[in-house]
């Protein structure tokens, strides 16, 4: 029966010649990082596109203000009337605007997750735009 003195330099360099693998989060990371380097801008105007596309969109056509509203809004912590005040309209307006943004986008501005893609979508696209 082999002793520890001569199992021991065997399993030392079997430690070393077989890495232990990746982990999941890692290796997803990892993943995510090689794709955002090798297109980032392409990769970034998609998930703003699919986070905002419907305002975009409504916007470009007929001079609505979504996004600009909702970008107010949720700047001003959620703050209907400050949002308003910003924007130099009635509250009214704001409340109306956001209802077409959550019908267009079929979101709910009370969700802490949709409101954290819409709000990530708007400063990516912020970025790009000074890009």
């Amino acid at each position: 029966m082999p002793t520890h003195e001569h199992t021991a330099p065997v399993l030392r360099v079997a430690s070393v010649a077989t890495p232990a693998p990746p982990s999941t989060a890692a290796a997803a990371a990892a993943a995510a990082q090689a794709e955002t380097e090798a297109e980032p801008r392409p990769s970034l105007e998609a998930m703003v596109d699919d986070a905002l596309g419907p305002l975009l969109e409504a916007d470009a056509a007929g001079g609505s203000e979504y996004v600009k509203t909702l970008d107010a809004y949720l700047a001003t912590d959620r703050h209907l009337e400050r949002a308003a005040e910003s924007l130099h309209v009635h509250p009214n307006t704001v409340r109306y605007r956001l209802a077409k943004v959550q019908e267009a986008l079929r979101v709910n501005l009370r969700d802490v997750d949709d409101r954290f893609v819409l709000e990530l979508a708007l400063r990516v696209k912020a970025a790009l735009a000074r890009d």
